[in-house]
């Protein structure tokens, strides 16, 4: 009786371990190299039983065989480097939380160089300043990151165009105690959603002139400056279903520079709470329409609707 039991116990066990084991293949098929910081092994050739011990000796690797379109799996542990990305390489960490390039020492982290890339599933710390550079020629995508302590931006996203090649997308990540802007974009095609944007020493998101796109799901809060701040100049984007709370200026910034160079911003289903000056500020640069002309102007261009604004330290709207 028991030997049946036992034989039965096995027969019922079988196909879970069969199917563990197909799991463990399918994820080392999932990747083309490893990284592994505290792997023994002498030697390294990005295998999974060999990995390379730093991520930069497996971009290197991938650089100097003109290898493209490569994903790089990386074991949890902290990797004082600074990483280039090139040749649409995919970057991914075994957790966000266990997987960390400490920059401590290095301007960047990690720089997008003419390249279709992503990370994802790791921390980014540390950098003397902005942590991570995406250049005019990347189309660059961050899921599920924390970006955090960097001696200025945590992403600066270089003037380009707003084509979708060069697309910025960052979603599901953190930006936090940066010491200047969370996000400071210049043009480009853009989607930033369901993000924690916090503490930050400047703007949460800085979108600059030309910007299209969408910023959406956020939980913006806490930053020294406007949760979020944009020139209406060249823009075609919408604000939708943000929380942008308790920055120490406005909620959201709209600036106006020129009533020759239009655009079109659609802010909805927002709230704007608790923050320290106005929930909305509508900020005339122009020098050349008063008060009144601004206010027609601003709201023909820019669309709200259904936003909850209340509990700000100077009121919900403000054109100046």
């Amino acid at each position: 009786m028991k030997n049946r039991q036992t034989r039965n116990k096995i027969l019922m066990l079988a196909p879970l371990a069969f199917f563990l084991f197909l799991g463990a293949n399918a994820q080392a098929a999932a990747y083309d190299f490893f990284v592994d910081k505290s792997s023994a092994q002498e030697t390294e050739d990005g295998s999974e039983q060999y990995p390379w011990k730093t991520i930069t000796g497996a971009t290197n690797f991938i650089e100097s065989g003109n290898l493209k379109n490569k994903t790089i799996f990386v074991k949890e542990g902290t990797y004082p480097e600074s990483v280039a990305l090139s040749r649409n390489v995919k970057l991914v960490g075994e957790s966000k939380s266990g997987t960390i390039i400490d920059a401590d020492g290095y301007n960047n982290a990690i720089n997008f160089s003419s390249t279709k890339s992503q990370i994802k599933n790791m921390t980014i710390k540390n950098s003397e300043a902005t942590a991570v550079i995406i250049d005019k020629r990347s189309k660059a995508t961050i899921d599920n990151c924390n970006i955090e302590k960097a001696g200025k931006y945590g992403i600066e996203v270089k003037e380009s165009t707003a084509a979708e090649k060069y697309k910025f997308t960052i979603k599901n990540s953190s930006v936090s105690d940066n010491g200047s802007q969370g996000l400071y974009i210049s043009r480009r095609k853009i989607s930033i959603t369901d993000n924690e944007i916090f503490s930050n020493k400047g703007e949460g998101v800085d979108l600059h002139q030309g910007v299209k796109g969408k910023v959406s799901g956020n939980h913006i809060h806490g930053n020294t400056e406007s949760g979020i701040e944009s020139i209406l100049s060249g823009a075609n984007f919408i604000i939708s279903g943000n929380n942008v709370e308790n920055n120490h200026a406005q909620g959201i910034t709209v600036q106006v520079y020129s009533v020759n160079s239009k655009g079109k911003i659609k802010i909805k289903r927002n709230t704007f709470k608790g923050n320290s000056d106005y929930g909305i500020r509508y900020a005339n640069y122009t020098h050349k329409i008063g008060p009144k002309k601004f206010k027609v102007f601003v709201d023909k261009y820019v669309k709200k609707s259904k936003n909850t604004i209340r509990d700000n330290g100077e009121g919900d709207l403000y054109y100046q």
